[in-house]
């Protein structure tokens, strides 16, 4: 099933009975649409229970920033790649290797971060979903596809190829969330439905 537009933003879920068993697992695979884009997200077995966890939670706290909300796409994704991953990104290979001992423990910001579980296991790359708030109700999503050969986020090579962003209505989201809570629901997850 595909749950939202396609041509902007949407989710796609497919409940693999085979996959399922007894233990009140469900599985099957996941995708996103972006921009008219198709993104598999998983090649294998995937528990619904866990692969909308930040997804769902994180959808309805979503941070409203307008300053934030206004920067370029590739200005944003480092705003947000800052608060999410504050030990975890550098402008060159070299800066990274030269500060990498002296990371310090920081607190995470979670609340941009959308990502589906699936989005980092068994691809080449790994895919990220961040979205956020503007003060007249519009939500943007920005989705980043990070080369995993690199341990770090490497802001040298952040570019148009390799991020997606989408503006939506915030009411049009929220319809696509509670369709997607409401689809789990039925097939036996139980996820709050606001």
């Amino acid at each position: 099933m595909i749950f939202g537009n396609p041509d902007s933003f949407a989710v796609y879920l497919d409940k693999i009975e085979a996959w399922s068993n007894n233990s009140g697992e469900t599985n099957g695979i996941t995708g996103i649409y972006i921009n008219k884009r198709f993104f598999l997200t998983n090649f294998g077995l995937i528990s619904f229970n866990n692969e909308f966890g930040n997804f769902l939670n994180n959808s309805n706290n979503l941070q409203c920033d307008q300053s934030a909300f206004n920067l370029a796409d590739i200005q944003l994704l480092k705003f947000m790649l800052m608060e999410r991953y504050p030990n975890w990104y550098a402008n060159s290979e070299e800066e990274w290797e030269t500060n990498i001992d002296s990371w310090k423990d920081c607190n995470e910001n979670h609340r941009f971060d959308l990502s589906l579980e699936s989005f980092s296991i068994g691809h080449i790359e790994r895919f990220y979903l961040f979205g956020l708030k503007s003060i007249d109700n519009y939500i943007k999503l920005i989705f980043y596809i990070k080369d995993d050969s690199k341990d770090f986020f490497d802001f040298s090579v952040l570019n148009s190829s390799n991020i997606e962003s989408v503006i939506l209505k915030a009411d049009e989201y929220e319809l696509y969330i509670n369709e997607i809570k409401l689809y789990l629901f039925k097939i036996g997850i139980n996820w709050s439905l606001d």
